[in-house]
């Protein structure tokens, strides 16, 4: 037994141990006898939030008040597994009554009696002492609850001549379709209340929580809707329901238009590709010209080593010298015309193997010009291929790609659980997306807003970090909006959590919600009734990132094209002055006239 006075430390030292019992028991019954209001309204206080009286424990306020007299303890009777013993009788015991404050009653209804006991002995008991009022509430329940605008819920307001000023505020959404299903299997009404900041809600650093998280926090609301995604911060504010779905963070970006790759000349080999042709050049230009100098018995001179470099260029790009090198007509009787046709067509394979005409040089041509035919067969196709196909560009899949991009805005959530996950971040992902806010490439948002940034998004300057529940009904009203499937949603999964409705600690609505909540979700409800508020959601899912057409190329397209050609003809034209101007410094022996 323990025994506190009205001062307030002493109080909540008492509460703190009591706390320790009942965590330690199976059940503890809880008795609190004073005829002082205000000891009653601070005890209620206290055990609110020192967690005491979850429902497991049985609380008995023993009193000589009246019911009126009692409200400060009203809402902790209506929360709590508690019955209200109230005595008749000045001097001994001479009658009492035991009353059960139901939950959620409108303001004025009177506690229902359970009990009753005579001067005699005589006790009368109308139904059990302790029941769980919660698995069917009475007539009459109004559960207030939160909830707020966004991308699949609308807010209308309805004309009622019972609310204030006539009308009442009222949502559309399939997930007042879960609310209604839930209030008709625990027979409770509703009334909706929006965030003052009309925001879902994030844990502060000063510790205070915003939005719908807020508004269960503070006790404002019994229940929110949301759905809220489950995290450390907001599980401090209050307890979350069986999970009615998991839903992932993703990259929702547009597509583009589709587009020729001015550079698509340089696609039809990797990188790597192009690395080991070029090697494979210098390989055997330095090889030949060391074998000649080995082998050749007039030796090789500096002279040969650029034509001979010369001559596996123009096996590469098809480019045939249409000259008769000496050895042709002083070596053989053919005429000279036969054999400047058969030389030209075979190109400057025969005349540079004659010149030589060692056998290590007719492999190494041979080699050469087996790997290059092959090559430029393979780049002729691919390219041929490549400039028939159009690209629908979706360059960002993950969150990694949107930071690289400087040129990108991020658009998150205001006030979000994703929001919250990069205003806890201390490292990784998301503190370099925390980073970019000092750049101006971090922007929040309400959900219901986003449809005004989505022509920003098509032109890839902005995209938008959002659930997947949350991009896919994007999508799914653009569509239905434009018949376009304009945006992409990225394969990259940034951040996973399981989603749920919410209310107090250790509120005993959780429990009656989740039987629902389960038998609602293995009847399929929940998920038929987000595919039909999304009736377009697959419409956009298989669209292909290429296309085929046929068309003509514009300058554009081809300007890388030209710029490698007019930087090939300046650089031709540079090293033919510097020639010049080489052979008018330097006289006919070499030296400096």
């Amino acid at each position: 037994m323990f025994k506190a006075a009205m001062n307030g430390s002493r109080l909540s030292q008492v509460v703190t141990r009591a706390r320790q019992v009942r965590v330690a028991s199976w059940m503890v019954v809880v008795v609190v006898v004073s005829d002082d209001p205000v000891f009653l309204a601070a005890f209620a206080q206290q055990t609110r939030e020192g967690r005491l009286l979850v429902w497991a424990t049985r609380l008995i306020v023993v009193s000589r008040r009246t019911l009126h007299r009692l409200h400060p303890l009203h809402q902790t009777l209506a929360l709590t597994n508690s019955l209200l013993l109230l005595v008749d009788g000045a001097v001994g015991v001479s009658s009492a009554a035991g009353w059960v404050v139901l939950p959620y009653q409108r303001p004025g209804v009177a506690p229902l009696r359970v009990a009753s006991w005579t001067a005699g002995g005589n006790l009368s008991l109308h139904r059990p002492l302790f029941w769980d009022k919660f698995s069917k509430f009475p007539e009459g329940s109004d559960v207030m609850v939160a909830m707020e605008e966004n991308h699949s819920h609308l807010a209308v307001m309805e004309p009622d001549p019972k609310a204030p000023g006539g009308v009442r505020l009222q949502f559309e959404g399939f997930m007042i379709n879960v609310l209604a299903y839930l209030a008709q299997g625990l027979n409770f009404s509703y009334t909706f209340r929006r965030p003052p900041d009309r925001a879902w809600g994030v844990k502060l650093r000063n510790g205070s929580f915003t939005g719908m998280v807020g508004q269960v926090h503070r006790e404002d609301v019994n229940l929110g809707l949301g759905p809220f995604a489950i995290n450390a911060a907001r599980y401090e504010a209050g307890d979350f329901t069986w999970p009615i779905n998991f839903m992932v963070v993703k990259v929702l970006g547009g597509r583009g238009s589709p587009e020729v790759d001015p550079w698509g000349f340089l696609l039809p080999f990797d990188p790597w590709v192009w690395a080991a042709l070029f090697s494979f050049f210098l390989l055997l230009s330095v090889t030949s010209y060391f074998l000649s100098t080995v082998f050749s018995k007039k030796g090789s001179k500096k002279e040969d080593f650029a034509t001979k470099n010369l001559h596996f260029i123009g096996i590469m790009f098809r480019q045939y010298p249409f000259h008769i090198p000496r050895w042709i007509n002083a070596s053989n009787s053919i005429p000279a015309n036969v054999l400047l046709n058969h030389t030209a067509s075979l190109g400057p394979t025969a005349m540079w193997v004659g010149e030589g005409g060692c056998w290590w040089q007719r492999v190494m041509l041979g080699v050469w010009m087996l790997m290059t035919m092959v090559l430029t067969r393979s780049y002729e196709g691919n390219l041929m291929s490549l400039l028939a196909v159009r690209h629908l560009p979706q360059p960002y899949q993950t969150l990694g790609d949107v930071v690289d991009d400087p040129s990108v805005v991020m658009v998150w959530e205001k006030q979000g659980a994703p929001m919250q996950a990069v205003i806890d971040a201390t490292f990784g992902i998301f503190y370099e997306v925390k980073k970019k806010e000092e750049q101006g490439r971090l922007r929040v948002l309400q959900r219901i807003d986003y449809d005004s940034i989505l022509d920003e998004v098509i032109r890839q300057h902005k995209v938008i970090i959002d659930y997947d529940l949350v991009t896919t009904g994007t999508i799914s009203k653009h569509f239905s909006r434009t018949g376009r499937c304009d945006l992409y949603v990225g394969h990259g999964n940034i951040l996973a959590q399981p989603i749920a409705l919410m209310s107090q600690k250790d509120s005993p609505l959780i429990p009656a919600l989740n039987e629902r909540i389960t038998s609602m979700s293995e009847a399929g409800l929940y998920y038929n009734w987000a595919k039909v508020a999304n009736s377009n959601s697959t419409s956009c899912e298989r669209v292909p990132i290429k296309i085929t057409i046929s068309s003509t190329l514009s300058i554009r397209q081809c300007s890388a094209m030209l710029m490698v050609l007019a930087g090939g003809l300046v650089v031709g034209l540079a090293v033919l002055c510097l020639e010049v101007v080489v052979a008018s410094v330097l006289g006919t022996d070499g030296v400096i006239s």
